[in-house]
């Protein structure tokens, strides 16, 4: 991915579930919007686009996201998107708002671990968000290129993610789709937290789907139901913070929560076997498991308490320390 997630996965953009049937064709090449010129596209999703544009004014290249449900709109030939049916309104309206109110709640913070919103607007009957256009390659695909990381590095990973998700939960915010293609490693070995989904939530709870929002694996118990018994928040991000952890150690994800729920095959990692050269001290394992617990009190129950059980205990709030920490860079990850 380049400035802002990889070139595969730009800023999240992965298709989900039952979005993928439906195409939109992407603006053309060249096309403006305002000082903005459209010079590649990253990524094409079940709802969004993302491009690589040049800002005419600033001199410098940009990621422009686009608001694009392709199971509930199109793209007629003057460019402008409309509704497949009328009976989508209400969901694409809703989804619309909820992608301008993710833009203009990540339009205020300013952490090094966050992606920053430079503009948004609407227009062309969608909206779109302006980021800076980061270098860099998700966790996903180091993972899957066979990248292997020693303990050190993985705290400082698991730092820098802790920072971006306690200046949200901070705000009251959660980010609800911590991933492995939601972390992109820039070349300096920086992470940042990518997507937060907002607009797939919201269209997924009007059409009834809330399979739009689950990635198994990742996502905990209270994230399958809308019963207030199992509310949602820091337990939740750090739950799926803990399955990327899970993930980068061993190579695999938990089972997934509603599985576990009937039948809970999880092995601790405290106590199984690790794949050969991976050596990771018991406290930074134990903590790990301590996350992917399923019920939800028995889980850490902030960033600050996680932090802590991990032995990041000058863990800083500001986003310097640990909120800033890299890691090795690109390419270099398996070496201490």
């Amino acid at each position: 991915m380049k400035d802002a997630g990889s070139r595969d996965n730009e800023y999240d953009t992965a298709t989900r579930g039952d979005a993928s049937e439906f195409t939109v064709r992407p603006l053309p090449l060249g096309h403006r919007l305002g000082e903005l010129q459209l010079d590649e596209v990253l990524g094409i999703g079940g709802f969004g686009i993302v491009y690589r544009a040049f800002d005419r004014t600033l001199r410098r290249a940009v990621a422009i996201k686009e608001y694009m449900p392709s199971m509930l709109a199109t793209r007629g030939g003057d460019y402008t998107v409309s509704l497949r049916s009328e009976r989508f309104a209400q969901a694409f309206d809703a989804g619309r708002g909820a992608f301008l109110n993710e833009a203009r709640l990540l339009a205020q913070f300013d952490h090094p671990g966050l992606v920053k919103v430079l503009h948004f607007w609407e227009s062309h009957g969608t909206a779109y968000m302006v980021m800076p256009f980061y270098e860099g390659r998700t966790l996903k695909q180091l993972l899957d290129g066979g990248m292997r990381i020693s303990e050190t590095h993985l705290r400082n990973i698991v730092g820098a993610l802790l920072g971006a998700l306690d200046t949200l939960h901070r705000a009251q915010c959660f980010h609800r789709d911590v991933a492995l293609d939601n972390v992109l490693i820039r070349p300096n070995g920086s992470a940042i937290l990518l997507d937060f989904g907002a607009a797939r939530k919201r269209i997924g709870d009007l059409v009834d789907d809330g399979a739009m929002m689950i990635k198994p694996g990742y996502a905990p118990i209270e994230q399958y139901t809308d019963d207030p018994a199992f509310s949602q928040g820091p337990w939740t991000d750090l739950y799926a913070l803990g399955a990327v952890m899970h993930a980068m150690i061993t190579g695999e994800l938990p089972p997934a929560a509603v599985v576990r729920s009937i039948k809970d095959t999880y092995r601790p990692l405290v106590s199984r076997e690790l794949p050969a050269g991976e050596v990771y001290s018991p406290a930074f394992l134990a903590a790990v498991d301590h996350a992917l617990q399923l019920r939800i009190p028995d889980r850490p129950e902030s960033v600050a308490a996680f932090a802590a059980e991990l032995g990041l205990r000058d863990f800083d709030r500001t986003g310097g320390g640990y909120g800033a920490a890299v890691v090795p860079a690109v390419g270099d990850a398996g070496s201490d």
